[in-house]
């Protein structure tokens, strides 16, 4: 269980709780994420799924129960009016063609490759290139900077809180500040890992 945590441009903030769950599949796992309807905010119950696959990944998307078809061809979506778009939870940047070793530098404590990936097709409201920041250990994401065509930054991720617990590391906490809008969301864990 989880909340993600809005605030918009205009300073108002809001609530909305998340369930996160994780399924394996024969060939890979399942990221469901649902949200409920939200009569404070107007917000429709969402359910997202990410089925990753082989280095693939295939969205299934709904709002209020009826499917999304624009899912197929954008990724880019807004996920329950927050900053994360679809496609950030499938991190689908890092699935882009030729990704390039930009170099390696701390971040967050942490020795990390720098890595930039281009969007092979690149849209309006979409990012044309990221560059990323992973944990030369663990493989984990600690960082991302989404950029737009004209090289302004887009959007900034970061993850804010993680932690080893009992050998397993354990993310509590998610943020992404989208630079043009001027809003951001935080995405908080409750996690229950179940063997």
């Amino acid at each position: 269980m989880g909340m993600l945590l809005i605030r918009h441009a205009d300073g108002s903030q809001f609530k909305v709780p998340i369930k996160w769950t994780i399924r394996p599949t024969e060939y890979g796992w399942l990221d469901i994420y649902q949200t409920q309807a939200d009569e404070k905010s107007k917000i429709p119950p969402e359910a997202l799924i990410i089925d990753h696959q082989n280095g693939t990944n295939r969205y299934d998307y709904k709002r209020s129960g009826v499917p999304v078809p624009e899912i197929a061809t954008n990724v880019f979506i807004p996920f329950a009016t927050s900053d994360f778009n679809a496609g950030d939870f499938g991190l689908e940047f890092l699935h882009w063609p030729n990704p390039k070793h930009v170099k390696t530098e701390m971040k967050k404590g942490r020795p990390c490759y720098v890595i930039e990936t281009v969007n092979p097709h690149p849209a309006k409201e979409t990012y044309a290139r990221v560059r990323s920041w992973i944990d030369t250990e663990n493989g984990g994401l600690i960082r991302a900077q989404a950029y737009t065509d004209d090289g302004n930054l887009q959007k900034e991720f970061e993850i804010k809180d993680i932690k080893r617990v009992e050998g397993r590391w354990e993310l509590k906490e998610v943020g992404i500040r989208n630079e043009q809008a001027d809003t951001n969301t935080r995405l908080q864990f409750d996690l229950e890992v179940k063997d």
